[in-house]
């Protein structure tokens, strides 16, 4: 079970208000495609299972026809259930691929910014002379009993996720240095972006980014 920080520090405070907005983001992207799924047979004109642009052009709510035809090409792609290109129109497995790759990117945000939050604020005792963190050192530092709750689950997700944030070093094993900590953060934002594309499409009040 996830831990609640208290008493956050200014880094906490932004990383609360992004997660929060990809909370958001991922609702209004998991309503929009479920209000798809229940309207798949009257959208679906032709009734080949797939749903066209031309199709979506006479979907009675705009905002969301708008929404849909703006992620078109990335929701027809979720479930990768056509042979060779995914071109002939969104199926109900896309959909339904879509919405639960939604539901994961709050989760998976929220914990990458939370091991880097932690990692760089303790980074002087983890890194140790070569500033450098190894696999070994997060794991024996999220049970040295020396962090909180919170950090040293952090530190855990950290290890959990070393292969992804370490790069290799020279000839030896990945290993993690400052600015990887950074760069795996926005490398995670990314991968979600289509989901965030067609939940900002839907939002009432959208982020500034």
């Amino acid at each position: 079970m996830t831990c609640e920080r208290t008493e956050l520090n200014a880094r906490q405070k932004a990383d609360q208000t992004e997660n929060t907005q990809d909370k958001l983001i991922a609702d209004a992207a998991i309503s929009g495609t479920r209000r798809v799924l229940n309207q798949f047979g009257s959208i679906d004109k032709d009734k080949n299972g797939f749903i066209t642009l031309s199709e979506i052009d006479t979907m009675p709510d705009k905002k969301l026809a708008e929404a849909l035809k703006g992620s078109h090409a990335s929701i027809q792609a979720a479930n990768d259930d056509e042979w060779f290109f995914e071109n002939d129109g969104i199926t109900r497995g896309d959909l339904q691929k879509f919405s639960a790759w939604a539901a994961e990117m709050p989760e998976a945000t929220r914990k990458a910014r939370d091991v880097r939050e932690t990692v760089e604020r303790n980074w002087s005792s983890l890194a140790g002379s070569d500033q450098r963190i190894r696999r070994h050192e997060l794991a024996r530092a999220a049970d040295s009993g020396m962090f909180n709750q919170c950090d040293s689950e952090a530190l855990r997700n950290g290890e959990n996720d070393f292969t992804g944030i370490g790069h290799k070093v020279g000839k030896n094993s990945r290993k993690i240095k400052f600015p990887h900590l950074e760069e795996r953060v926005r490398e995670i934002e990314s991968a979600y972006s289509p989901i965030r594309k067609f939940g900002n499409a839907l939002s009432q009040d959208k982020p500034s980014w």
